[in-house]
């Protein structure tokens, strides 16, 4: 009996627990406005967030004077950047003050107008980059081939004659539509060999150039030619296409 009755004990206490607890929500209760009350954190009118007490006060936030963003840019990483301007604008909607910002020449990235923009409530001053993509060229940059041969540049005999920068681009001689007379002078596998191509004399084609150096030659430009074209009957031919350009 004693035996049955112990049996009976120990069932029980195991089947208590296996009880499934009721689950409560990790990080404790929150209020209407979504403050975790149990981290301490309630509501603040006056800022519209949730706040500690002890943290911050919950006091309405007092917009900065010109005088006073000055004073917090400068005690910022916006000055150990660059140099702030005399160019400063008030945004009353994000509170805060937008000054501009001359960044060291080490500290630019292209296409950027950055400021330093100080907000009313942090009391604090960081830099927004405003970068819009737009890269401007820099003053003396050649953007021709006139501005290229000014600069003095090298300048490739080749027809339209091109000339290299120190940057490493190519320009390329701007040419009256006189037609191809004044190409034809010239031989074409000079023509082929000066716009980096690959001279075929058999077939008259110039292999690998651009559509732009083929048009200068007076040739007519195919994109993707086969590498079998001249040879149709070859027991062998690769799958790839090969620009050239026909100067017969």
């Amino acid at each position: 009996m004693r035996i049955a009755y112990a049996i009976g004990i120990i069932a029980l206490l195991l089947a208590a627990g296996c009880t499934t607890q009721p689950e409560r929500p990790i990080g404790g209760d929150m209020d209407e406005h979504g403050c975790l009350i149990a981290a301490g954190y309630s509501w603040c009118e006056e800022r519209q967030k949730c706040l500690r007490s002890w943290e911050e006060e919950c006091t309405p936030v007092v917009p900065l004077t010109k005088d006073d963003a000055y004073r917090i840019a400068g005690d910022s990483l916006c000055v150990q950047m660059g140099a702030l301007s005399d160019e400063a604008s008030r945004n009353d909607i994000t509170g805060s003050w937008w000054i501009g910002l001359e960044m060291s020449p080490e500290n630019e990235k292209p296409g950027c107008n950055p400021a330093c923009v100080v907000l009313d409530e942090s009391r604090n001053a960081d830099i927004n980059w405003r970068c819009t993509g737009l890269i401007l060229p820099e003053e003396g940059a050649v953007s021709s081939f006139g501005e290229c041969v000014a600069a003095g540049n090298p300048v490739m005999e080749s027809y339209p004659r091109r000339c290299r920068d120190a940057e490493g681009n190519t320009w390329t001689e701007e040419l009256p539509p006189s037609g191809p007379s004044d190409v034809m002078r010239i031989p074409k596998e000079i023509l082929c060999n000066d716009a980096g191509g690959t001279w075929l004399p058999a077939y008259e084609e110039c292999e690998y150039v651009s559509e732009e150096d083929c048009v200068g030659m007076g040739g007519e430009y195919f994109e993707c030619g086969s590498a079998c074209r001249n040879d149709p009957e070859a027991e062998i031919c690769t799958l790839q296409c090969v620009p050239y350009c026909a100067l017969a």
